[in-house]
């Protein structure tokens, strides 16, 4: 109440038309551009992941030092093939995130294709590097074995689509 005793009215609320809806902030359409800037991000992404998958190869201990792998330990000539192998993948996962780079400041099809090649090169040198790795002695049976195809079927089907998105847009 005021002084002179009469009540204090508050201000009107705003407009309906002010006031946004509880739902309205949702996420913007799906365009073209932000699926090839979504496919730039997990080739970089996924180029930094092969990069530290052959660090991690390529540091294995050797034969003689069998307290991290066991009976597995490679051999010096399975060694010697694993560091080869793994130099490959880290040269193109390189070259994947600097595609991935490029494709998220550039985002045009020929560089989202051009990145979507160099995928498909360091999954093949991923895979390589990946059997060498979990095969003992260049041996996988039974579980092991399954779940490699079954991640082999899966990184083809990821590749697939991602040339897809790349291309089609």
């Amino acid at each position: 109440m005021d002084p002179a005793g009469a009540a204090v009215v508050p201000p009107p609320p705003p407009p309906a038309a002010t006031v946004p809806p509880a739902g309205a902030a949702a996420r913007p359409a799906w365009t073209r551009l932000s699926a090839r800037m979504a496919w730039a991000t997990a080739l970089f992404v996924l180029g930094c992941a092969a990069a530290s998958l052959a660090f991690f190869a390529m540091t294995l201990p050797r034969a003689d030092d069998s307290r991290l792998l066991g009976s597995c330990a490679p051999t010096e000539a399975e060694a010697a093939g694993l560091r080869v192998a793994s130099e490959k993948l880290l040269l193109a996962a390189s070259a994947q995130v600097l595609a991935g780079t490029a494709a998220l400041l550039v985002p045009a099809r020929p560089v989202a294709a051009f990145g979507c090649l160099l995928g498909w090169l360091t999954s093949y040198h991923a895979t390589d590097v990946l059997w060498m790795l979990v095969a003992c002695h260049g041996h996988a049976h039974g579980v092991l074995a399954f779940h490699f195809w079954v991640f082999f079927i899966m990184l083809f089907v990821v590749l697939a689509v991602s040339v897809v998105v790349s291309v089609i847009g």
